[in-house]
């Protein structure tokens, strides 16, 4: 263990104190190299991660090392002290991206605002769509009753046509349900239930009718063929 005068208060300090027991500083008998900002030529601590005087980042780098040429120093745009582009932050009131205009950084944070909303917007537009092609996919309808729907349309049924197609149909479907699944009276009470007659013809539904659909049904008329 040595002695060395502390570099601020210069008393004597151990070489392995870590602050000065009579002013304070830290590392008292560090021996700090000064040199000249890159930016603003000013001294700077070699170990100082940015200028005391412009806030440019490593301003002991070598000029040759920096983005653009040196001397360029703007107004913080809130205390008016002379800064770096290239400052992160003014040191003398801790302004972020002091060098930017107060309309730059307005319109970046309403720029940021309309991207943060708009990002929103299109995320809430694929669940809406991811939703909807999985209610679909599930409620599709089958390929006949597209077809018995697009037969429909273009014959113009009227409403007392199709309700008389659809009691047609369900005395055709009860008429030939197989004994296995119903026996003769369960057939006999559905039939009565809906109203079916042993003669179509004698049916008062028959005149709204377009055809016996116990027959066949036209959409699939070229399958039957």
């Amino acid at each position: 263990m040595a002695l060395r005068p502390c570099r601020e208060c210069a008393n004597q300090v151990s070489t392995e104190a870590k602050s000065c027991p009579h002013c304070g500083t830290d590392a008292p008998t560090l021996i700090r190299i000064l040199k000249p900002c890159r930016e603003c030529g000013l001294d700077v601590s070699t170990e100082s991660d940015a200028c005391p005087h412009c806030g440019i980042p490593t301003p002991t780098r070598r000029a040759w090392l920096s983005r653009s040429p040196r001397g360029r120093l703007k107004p913080c745009r809130e205390c008016e002290n002379p800064v770096s582009v290239e400052a992160n932050a003014c040191p003398r009131c801790g302004a972020s991206e002091p060098s930017r205009s107060k309309a730059d950084v307005a319109f970046g944070k309403f720029a940021s605002a309309v991207s943060s909303t708009l990002r929103s917007i299109f995320a809430t537009m694929l669940a809406v769509g991811a939703v909807g092609f999985v209610w679909y996919s599930l409620n599709k309808p089958s390929e006949g009753a597209v077809a018995e729907e697009r037969w429909r349309n273009t014959h113009g049924y009227s409403a007392q046509q199709l309700a008389a197609n659809a009691h047609f149909n369900k005395c055709a479907q009860y008429r030939n349900t197989s004994s296995r699944v119903w026996s003769d009276q369960q057939k006999y009470y559905a039939l009565l239930g809906e109203g079916c007659r042993s003669d179509d013809r004698d049916d008062p539904h028959y005149a709204e009718a377009t055809y016996p659909w116990n027959e066949y049904k036209p959409w699939e008329a070229d399958k039957i063929r």
